[in-house]
């Protein structure tokens, strides 16, 4: 990929400093004229091209920032889209929210359209599958805009010049503590719950992957997976017959998951669910089954959102640090955007916190937070993996 010219490249180059290259290319007084165009023609030559977030903020006018999203309601992107626009207002910059109902050809036309409109970056949650490919042919075109995706496990945007990264839960540090966690509640038995084929590509293959590489170390533990295939899959269907989803389609899916699973023999003691509404949703099937909630069948939600915590006090989760995310998200366009226009560097992974909240021993009054520290982003390097660790309080 060829690399982003930045003020550094050019003050390289022409044998001054930094603030110099940054006067010239502003017009501003303190560089003489001379020296001015100078580094301008270097600057074309070596074919700079300014940020438009840079121009603006430069101008005093707020920068409109696009944030897509899959469908209004759903829980934890909610409460990433109300962190976000917390950050926007604290920023200067403007949320411009769009949503794509998973419907592919109503995500390119928002693309296109938030693009012509001059945003000065996109935020993607989750990212759809045939984004990238959209993207890229946008970039050709000649509209591009510097792109933060969130909840996308492979990363697909190393084609994009203007990929700054992915925001993803790292499954391979959170399963072994998570599992930990089920059997020292005295679980053995465990369901894992996802919408789709754990088989195929995506964040139930990584999760998938990693529950079972941790239980084949641990002989006590026996794992059975439960998925929907796109037969039976009502929000699989929509997507694949072309037509745009609703929120009722993901409950409708999640209440068949819950009950493909309550009616199968494996006789688990544990449900971890792959998101909230799934947990939810088997929460609300167990309740219809008069079947108690932590005392016959614990949940354990990996994707825990404020709906978790509203909820009765029944089911784990692993709740990540949604403002920290935000406030990450909002300072790298900050920061590739700003006047210096200094580019990111790359590799770059960050740690955010994420807190489990127990709630699935058989004393359903012992609730244990666990703060688990877990690499939550990826940039460009995404085989890079920090260290993770374990505190209670």
């Amino acid at each position: 990929m060829k690399s982003r010219i930045t003020l550094s490249h050019i003050a390289e180059v022409c044998g001054v400093s930094k603030a110099a290259v940054s006067y010239a290319l502003r017009g501003c007084d303190q560089v003489s004229v001379k020296l001015t165009k100078a580094i301008q023609q270097k600057a074309s030559d070596l074919g700079y091209i300014p940020s438009r977030t840079a121009r603006l903020l430069n101008g005093h006018t707020s920068p409109r920032l696009g944030i897509v999203l899959s469908l209004p309601g759903v829980p934890m992107e909610s409460q990433i889209l109300q962190a976000l626009e917390a950050v926007c207002r604290e920023t200067g910059f403007e949320a411009v929210v769009r949503y794509h109902y998973w419907h592919a050809p109503t995500e390119c036309h928002i693309l296109q359209s938030l693009l012509d409109e001059g945003v000065t970056g996109l935020v993607m949650v989750p990212a759809h599958l045939g984004t990238t490919a959209e993207l890229v042919r946008l970039q050709k075109a000649g509209l591009s805009a510097p792109i933060v995706t969130v909840g996308l496990l492979h990363h697909r945007g190393e084609e994009l010049i203007t990929y700054l990264g992915n925001f993803a839960p790292d499954y391979q540090s959170v399963a072994p503590l998570c599992l930990k966690h089920v059997a020292e509640a005295g679980h053995q038995n465990i369901a894992v719950l996802f919408q789709g084929p754990y088989t195929n590509s995506g964040g139930a293959a990584s999760l998938a992957q990693s529950f079972l590489s941790t239980a084949s170390h641990q002989g006590n533990l026996r794992i059975e997976m439960f998925y929907l295939d796109d037969t039976s899959s009502a929000i699989r269907q929509k997507i694949l017959q072309g037509v745009p989803c609703a929120l009722e389609d993901v409950w409708k899916t999640d209440n068949q998951l819950a009950e493909h699973f309550l009616n199968h023999p494996f006789e688990a003691t544990v449900a971890i669910t792959s998101d909230d509404l799934t947990a939810l949703s088997l929460l609300r099937a167990c309740h219809d089954r008069s079947i108690k909630v932590p005392q016959d069948l614990s949940i354990f939600s990996m994707g825990g959102s404020w709906a978790c915590r509203m909820a009765p006090l029944s089911i784990t989760h692993v709740e990540p640090n949604i403002e920290g995310i935000a406030t990450r998200i909002i300072s790298m366009f900050l920061a590739n955007t700003s006047s210096d226009h200094e580019e990111v560097a790359y590799p770059l992974s960050i740690v955010e916190g994420e807190t489990l909240i127990s709630r699935d021993s058989k004393n359903s009054t012992r609730i244990l937070e666990k703060t688990i520290s877990t690499t939550m982003f990826h940039g460009r390097s995404p085989h890079q993996h920090l260290q993770y660790y374990e505190t209670s309080s």
